[in-house]
C-alpha cells in the first residue's frame, strides 16, 4: 500500500491552474477551485482520506483525491472507461498534484477496451499492488492511441 500524506494548506495552495484540453478559461478556473475544495473537504472532514466531488460543465466531471502521490488507480480507469457519459475524470494527490483523463475527439471505445484488457491480462485477484499500479501506468502511457488525453 502506498504511503499516505496528510493534506496541509501548502498542498491546497499549490493546486495548479490546469489548461484542460478543450475547456474554456472559466471552466479551467472552476476545475482548479473544485480540486482545491476536494483537498479542503478531505483535510477538514475525512482525516485526509479520499473524497470525491462531481461538477457538471456540460457533462458530469468527477474529481477526487488520492492520499498518496500516485496518479489514477486501475479502478479509476475502469470507472471512466465504463461510463461514457463522463467527459473527464480528475485525481488530485494530497500534495496538490493534478492528473486528468479526457475523452478526445478521436475516442474509440473498442480500442480503449482492448487496451485496458491488454494491460490487465496478466493480473490476478492476488496480484501485488505494485503490479496493478504498473498495469495502470502502462494503460496511461498508451491511452492516447485510443483517443484518451492524459495529463
Amino acid at each position: 500500500m502506498p504511503f499516505c500524506y496528510n493534506i496541509n494548506d501548502i498542498a491546497i495552495d499549490k493546486v495548479p491552474l490546469i489548461e484542460y484540453y478543450g475547456f474554456t478559461d472559466e471552466q479551467n478556473q472552476i476545475m482548479q477551485e473544485l480540486a482545491k475544495n476536494v483537498l479542503v473537504i478531505s483535510k477538514e472532514s475525512n482525516d485526509s482520506n479520499e473524497v470525491a466531488l462531481t461538477c457538471d460543465l456540460g457533462k458530469p466531471d468527477p474529481l477526487h483525491n488520492h492520499p498518496s502521490t500516485q496518479t489514477f488507480s486501475l479502478e479509476d480507469v475502469q470507472f471512466f472507461v465504463q461510463h461514457p457519459m463522463l467527459e473527464v475524470i480528475v485525481v488530485v494527490s494530497n500534495q496538490g498534484t493534478v492528473h486528468y483523463l479526457k475523452r478526445d475527439k478521436d475516442f474509440d471505445y473498442d480500442k480503449v477496451f482492448l487496451l485496458f484488457r491488454e494491460c490487465i491480462q496478466n493480473l490476478t485477484r492476488n496480484s501485488p499492488s505494485s503490479e496493478v499500479y504498473m498495469a495502470t501506468l502502462t494503460f496511461l502511457a498508451k491511452c492516447s492511441e485510443a483517443g484518451l488525453y492524459y495529463r
